[in-house]
């Protein structure tokens, strides 16, 4: 997985990966969504393949999947399944979420 490497397996550095991932994952998930209810293809497709990237080096390997789909969607012009793929995109970004929090535990001030 690239994020042993890029952390050397240490648990405080890969704990910092997963909080800057899931900020801006959140965002770029943001504008996804806008895109996608704006009928902007590029930037589905742009933000598609950033999420898609940001997943595989973290191990998210499910949502990026997906995003993949939605990515190749984009690609093809096939709105149908962008619509059908989001739905899958926000049930695996929950699940993401919810196992980053279970990861980083609470937080500390």
């Amino acid at each position: 997985m690239a994020l042993a490497r890029v952390s050397a397996g240490d648990a405080a550095v890969e704990r910092d990966i997963f909080i800057e991932f899931q900020r801006a994952n959140e965002g770029d998930a943001a504008l996804l969504e806008q895109a996608v209810a704006d009928g902007d293809i590029a930037q589905v497709k742009r933000l598609a393949h950033l999420i898609k990237g940001a997943c595989a080096m973290v191990g998210a390997l499910a949502l990026a999947n997906v995003c993949e789909r939605i990515e190749r969607a984009s690609r093809d012009g096939d709105w149908k399944t962008i619509v059908v793929s989001m739905i899958e995109f926000e049930q695996e970004l929950t699940e993401l979420n919810r196992y980053l929090a279970e990861v980083q535990g609470p937080a500390t001030s």
